[in-house]
């Protein structure tokens, strides 16, 4: 097995690590979701483990600076989000690709609850994350900025130095 062993406790259930920096975790768990969800788009599995990899190093080290920075989400912000992309997903105006993407990634799951629990899981965190971009990018703007490729360069090396502060 390519994935580390070591454990972290996680409010009563511990987990796999597959990479720690000096404040994030990745999870094995995490990872191997993550892959899969690149997999599925059609990659080799090593490419998907590597851009997995990547985008995990990104969205921990924003989440830990995130709560740093005091930034939170209550369980009814979460079941609400998770709410309205159950009713994108429904939509009629999803198109046939993507609801064929949808069902294979929930079939990885088991079945349609076990996918909504994890999603909950999931933006348990990345609600944080999203509040804490947010008002990032406003103070950009506000600063003077004004164009999305200078936001996107910005956000791209102010990511990239939260990763190289993390040391995974």
């Amino acid at each position: 097995d390519r994935f580390h062993k070591n454990t972290k406790v996680a409010g009563e259930k511990q987990e796999s690590i597959y990479a720690e920096g000096k404040r994030a975790v990745i999870t094995v768990d995490d990872m191997k979701q993550t892959i899969e969800y690149y997999a599925i788009q059609g990659i080799s599995e090593e490419e998907a483990e590597k851009q997995a990899y990547e985008y995990m190093k990104e969205s921990a080290s924003l989440y830990q600076e995130a709560l740093e920075q005091g930034y939170s989400v209550t369980d009814e912000e979460v079941r609400s989000y998770v709410e309205s992309l159950k009713e994108m997903m429904s939509s009629e105006e999803l198109d046939e690709i993507s609801r064929e993407q949808m069902e294979n990634v929930i079939s990885g799951f088991g079945n349609e609850e076990e996918y909504w629990k994890y999603q909950e899981e999931v933006y348990q965190e990345l609600l944080v994350s999203q509040k804490y971009v947010g008002d990032l990018q406003r103070k950009f703007y506000e600063d003077g900025a004004n164009g999305q490729e200078e936001w996107i360069s910005y956000f791209e090396n102010f990511k990239r130095k939260l990763v190289e502060e993390e040391d995974f």
